[in-house]
């Protein structure tokens, strides 16, 4: 090979993410466990609020129980 080559085949290796696959591996399992959290944390919140609605509602709501 060529220097030019070398240098090229060189500069390539420097601009390729330095990150390893187990690295890479973790941040993405992170990454997806930080998703979960927030989802999780906004459907109980949503589900809170759907559940005191609902007891407001069924607080006024002058519908019997058919049995």
């Amino acid at each position: 090979m060529s220097d030019e080559a070398i240098i090229a085949e060189e500069n390539q290796k420097r601009c390729v993410s330095p990150m390893t696959d187990k690295e890479l591996q973790r941040a993405s399992i992170r990454a997806s466990f930080q998703i979960q959290n927030e989802v999780g944390k906004n459907s109980r919140k949503w589900g809170a609020e759907v559940e005191s609605k609902a007891e407001k509602f069924a607080g006024r709501s002058k519908v019997s129980k058919i049995s």
